[in-house]
């Protein structure tokens, strides 16, 4: 799994990629759903809902041509999820992304 240091990276280059705050925000808000669901059924975990992550990823690729070269690696992430502790560590992730976008000068 990603650490918060990749997701520095990633949120750096995504900046430099003129990638929107908003787009990135979308993204998160999805993660952020889920974990929410998890949270409040005592780490009760549907994978389904996770595996939906990559088509959501996939929209936002496709809608967003500076996006599409990222879709790979974090599609590859969401992959990797197998447990209720592998989602909560890529949430944490895909969280400092939006930070260091932010940090990097991402814009809005």
């Amino acid at each position: 799994m990603s650490t918060i240091e990749d997701g520095e990276k990633l949120g750096e280059k995504l900046a430099i990629a003129n990638i929107s705050t908003s787009q990135i925000r979308k993204f998160l808000s999805a993660v952020n759903m889920i974990n929410n669901k998890i949270q409040a059924s005592n780490d009760n975990f549907d994978i389904k809902e996770v595996s939906y992550l990559r088509v959501k990823l996939a929209y936002q690729a496709g809608r967003e041509r500076n996006f599409k070269p990222f879709y790979p690696e974090l599609n590859q992430e969401i992959v990797k999820i197998k447990t209720v502790e592998d989602f909560k560590e890529f949430a944490q992730f895909i969280e400092a992304v939006v930070a260091y976008h932010k940090f990097y000068g991402g814009k809005d």
